[in-house]
This record gives structure tokens, C-alpha cells and sequence, in this order.
């Protein structure tokens, strides 16, 4: 959390990691329609991936301000 609030070189990397896990489930929503296991399974290894999957198992929530601009039409 210091780091992306900070800006770090650290906390971009996290941020733009869990931008890549956005786009690999196809939305920027973390939704609790995403089941752990539909996760695990559509998503590259990653700490931004344990650390979600370590969130749903102990239900927090993960709020965050990351907005993925749709790039055309029906994307």
C-alpha cells in the first residue's frame, strides 16, 4: 500500500501488474462472480495474483481506482 500510494517505482510495477490481471479476466471489475478457481485458471502467476486470491480466501475487499479505457467498438 506505501508504494502505490507513493508512487513508487515498486507500486507502479504493482499497479500495472494488476492492470494485466484486469485484462486477462477481461474487466476491470474484480467481481465475485469470478470464482477463486476461474482466477487461478485464467490468470498468469503473479504476487498481484496471490495476493487476490489471498483477499477472496479471507474476504476482503480490494477497492482500487484503476480505470482500463475501452480501445473500440464492442471490445
Amino acid at each position: 500500500m506505501f508504494h502505490t500510494f507513493n508512487n513508487t517505482l515498486t507500486g507502479q510495477l504493482y499497479r500495472t501488474s494488476l492492470e494485466i490481471m484486469f485484462l486477462e479476466l477481461g474487466s476491470d471489475v474484480l467481481r465475485e462472480s469470478h470464482d477463486l478457481p476461474t482466477i487461478d485458471l485464467l490468470t498468469t502467476h503473479s504476487l498481484v495474483k496471490a495476493t487476490y486470491l489471498f483477499l477472496q480466501q479471507h474476504h476482503i475487499i480490494l477497492r482500487h481506482d484503476i480505470e482500463i479505457p475501452i480501445q473500440g467498438e464492442n471490445d
